[in-house]
């Protein structure tokens, strides 16, 4: 089963520093994301909130565009493919991946 996903660089970069200060995986952190939104509980507590808020300032993530489909993007252009560690594929993961 491939676990792998497309995101905008500036997310990942945010949801990297936010496992950073959890001291988590990013996979982890987006587990604990997915599981308390199914649950509709809160998942960071607002000093943790404050500090995404820095942290999407600092990496100029701007706020989600309702309603839009998200695109596929192919060549790099402002997305980025990562595992689910939060790593970047390597060059034959790339070559053999489908979108």
């Amino acid at each position: 089963m491939a676990r792998g996903l497309t995101l905008k660089k500036t997310t990942l970069k945010v949801l990297k520093a936010v496992a950073e200060l959890e001291e988590i995986s990013v996979g982890e952190l987006l587990e604990r994301i997915v599981r308390h939104s199914f649950e509709g509980k809160v998942t960071f507590s607002d000093k943790a909130m404050r500090s995404i808020q820095k942290l999407k300032a600092i990496y100029d993530l701007s706020p989600a565009e309702g309603g839009k489909e998200p695109t596929k993007v192919n060549g790099g252009r402002g997305r980025v493919r990562t595992n689910l560690a939060g790593q970047l594929p390597s060059r034959a993961q790339q070559k053999g991946s489908a979108h």
